[in-house]
């Protein structure tokens, strides 16, 4: 029965109740989507409800990433002879179809009726595929190896009687239970011109030639099984960023040669991905979450690196993947931090003519180089006579930076104006070096359109905070609220700093400050326009692991959250740690890649058994074929720590125990006692395992963990 809101509470109010009619039965061609009312079901409280309620709605819902057609519902609701099986319960039985037009997708599974299936490998256009010599196009060309491997005589069965169907307009029956004459099949398939066997001569679609083997050909029944690529591997639209070794780069300009910013153990580390990954033509729920330190714009089914907080004890747990879906309305927390492990770098000075290469001191050079990149230029004379590097050091704090850098580099400088047009005047220091002058030459090809060189990249997190502390000395500036802030007028250059942050150990996030067209008068009341973007970098140094949905956002007025229905393409990446950088309208987050690892049961945190939930540990034939072939270490390994929850403990080295821990504030403790941080372990291990370990101790077991 349909519920009435007069007499009915717990209704579904994020659904809707319009696919169903007044008995509640779903109605055929109506269209539903997540959280939509599929079959309507009320029961009668048992115990009078304070409000005056009588009924409560236990309705079937569409889960939140499913959506289609209303295809089929038995009994049919409009037949007047219907017969209405019952439960136990005395209520009507009413199962209902829901199809969903598809493309095929490259790692679809498809199968026959006769247990034949397989996985689509690649797909071709229709004048490229093979044809008949009557120009007949297979739809699906599948490897005849598979047919003995898995025993299913009953697909040349089904193919060879679907031909005899297709001519005598007769039905035929293909089930293993009936004892058939082949003869009588060969016999009819020659009595209509065709190959007794039912093979086919065909040509290639490309060259036109024919091939020297024949193809068993034919009409069959096939089906999309519930493991479907579209279901699995989703992530954000077009419009994300991906941090590459060379730089930020839209999801669609992403290749297998690109190396990808991953975290992998809490560090910073460049990883060619996996998969490159591609979806035309979504069309489901998405999940936008947005504040001023987060914002992302993902599939339902995508994976968020976040962490939540533990509701008694007020601690953060560790971070690790969950879907956006079961982080709707979470007060969760994400990471946009990470540490750069890499040893110090030593810059050298190319050599110019006669002067040879420069070993420079690193400190004194990134402290120069820093307030160069902000503050200088090149100057190249008409008559090469002069290679002047120049730098305006008009503020206090560039000076006391910049003068002792150039003395232990060695530089001699001149500062104040000059007669010759081709120098800055004014505040300008100016150097006379065609060595460093050839070198600085081509970074300077002017504001808009500067950028940090490649060795940038190679400097250790000191020295990269060292570098970005030497930018803002110059462009930069610290707010009354403890912030420092770098500007430009290049976005590559803020694309670089902001790279830069995340190698300092920090986070930093891209805003215009100021549109292109933007006016300003100087103090001789001249008016200048501006033809870029000013762009501004908030350099995060504290606050990296952000919350979201916490007690005060509605205060704040700046939070954005909301599921939506979205068709277009989106896009994704499968790299080795499972974690990437991404950023969306300049905020970069760290966030889970496309694997999707199924559900876990809320007790053991284990996958969930069966099909219609989505899950499956049966072990079947090409399972053990699998085992074998895989190892049994290596399955249990990706069972119990891949496809499952993986959990993080702290084990006493000395105790060879797990102790209480927290590595954020490094507090650790045994029996009441603190202990020091290099006499602790972290050790990776599955939920289920950690749950086993603590009810074994809970018996009164000591058990011991070795670790080295």
């Amino acid at each position: 029965m349909k519920p009435e809101k007069t007499n009915t509470r717990d209704l579904k109010v994020h659904g809707s109740y319009e696919a169903v009619n007044a008995r509640g039965e779903p109605i055929p061609g109506k269209v539903v989507k997540g959280g939509d009312v599929i079959i309507a079901k009320t029961i009668e409280l048992k115990e009078p409800d304070p409000q005056g309620f009588t009924f409560k709605d236990v309705s079937t819902v569409t889960r939140n990433n499913e959506y289609g057609t209303v295809d089929k519902v038995i009994p049919d609701p409009v037949d007047p002879n219907k017969i209405l099986a019952h439960n136990a319960e005395g209520d009507a039985i009413v199962k209902a179809r829901v199809s969903v037009l598809r493309k095929p997708e490259i790692g679809d599974k498809f199968a026959s009726r006769y247990s034949q299936k397989g996985t689509c490998g690649i797909l071709y256009r229709s004048v490229d595929l093979p044809m008949t010599a009557d120009g007949l196009v297979p739809d699906i060309i599948m490897n005849p190896h598979g047919i003995p491997s898995r025993m299913t005589v009953g697909k040349l069965l089904e193919t060879m009687l679907g031909k005899i169907a297709v001519n005598t307009g007769q039905m035929q029956d293909a089930t293993p239970f009936l004892a058939y004459d082949f003869n009588q099949f060969r016999q009819s398939l020659k009595d209509y011109g065709m190959d007794e066997l039912g093979n086919e001569v065909m040509y290639n679609g490309q060259t036109g030639q024919m091939f020297d083997a024949v193809f068993f050909y034919g009409p069959t029944y096939y089906q999309r099984l519930k493991h479907m690529v579209d279901d699995k591997v989703h992530c954000g639209k077009g419009d994300h960023e991906v941090l590459t070794g060379t730089g930020w780069k839209f999801f669609p300009e992403v290749t297998m040669n690109d190396e990808i910013a991953t975290l992998k153990d809490g560090q910073l580390v460049y990883e060619k991905p996996i998969k490159v990954l591609s979806f035309p033509d979504f069309s489901g729920k998405m999940y936008r979450i947005k504040n001023q330190q987060v914002d992302l714009d993902v599939t339902l089914n995508h994976r968020m690196w976040v962490s939540r907080l533990a509701t008694r004890r007020k601690i953060w747990q560790p971070f690790h993947l969950e879907t956006a879906e079961s982080v709707y309305g979470c007060h969760v927390s994400y990471q946009k931090d990470g540490k750069w492990e890499c040893p110090d770098y030593q810059f050298i000075l190319p050599a110019v003519d006669q002067y040879p290469e420069k070993i420079v001191n690193m400190s004194a050079w990134l402290t120069f180089f820093g307030i160069w990149i902000a503050e200088g230029c090149a100057v190249h004379s008409s008559d090469n006579s002069h290679y002047v590097v120049n730098v305006c050091q008009c503020k206090q704090r560039v000076r006391d930076a910049l003068y002792p850098a150039l003395e232990t580099l060695g530089y001699h400088y001149t500062v104040g104006g000059t007669k010759k047009p081709s120098y800055p005047t004014g505040d300008a220091l100016n150097i006379n070096s065609k060595q460093l002058h050839a070198y600085l030459l081509p970074l300077s090809p002017g504001a808009p359109h500067k950028r940090l060189p490649e060795w940038a990249w190679k400097l250790s997190r000191s020295q990269s905070k060292l570098l970005l502390d030497s930018l803002v000395l110059g462009d930069g500036t610290h707010t009354s609220s403890g912030s420092t802030v770098y500007y430009t007028s290049s976005k590559g250059l803020a694309d670089d700093v902001q790279r830069l942050c995340l190698h300092a150990g920090w986070s930093g996030n891209i805003h215009v400050h100021l549109p292109a067209g933007h006016t300003a008068t100087k103090k001789d009341g001249e008016v200048i326009t501006a033809n870029y973007d000013l762009l501004s970098v908030r350099i995060n140094k504290c606050k990296n692991t952000p919350s979201v949905n916490h007690g005060h956002q509605r205060q704040q007025h700046i939070q954005e959250e909301e599921i939506y229905d979205y068709t277009g393409p989106v896009y994704c990446l499968q790299v080795p740690s499972e974690v990437f950088y991404i950023r969306h309208n300049g905020i970069p987050v760290w966030t889970g890649n496309s694997r999707e690892s199924g559900p876990v049961q809320l007790m053991t945190r284990q996958p969930a058994e069966g099909r219609s939930r989505d899950g499956g540990l049966r072990l079947g034939e090409m399972e053990r074929d699998v085992l074998i072939a895989h190892g049994i270490p290596k399955f249990l390994k990706e069972r119990m720590m891949d496809s499952s929850d993986l959990f993080k403990v702290c084990v006493s080295k000395k105790e060879e125990a797990m102790i209480v821990g927290n590595s954020e504030q490094h507090v650790y403790k045994f029996n009441g006692q603190q202990i020091k941080d290099d006499e602790i372990m972290q050790v990776q291990l599955p939920y289920a395992m950690k749950l086993l370990l603590q009810e074994l101790e809970s018996m009164g077991l000591d058990i011991r963990l070795q670790v080295s």
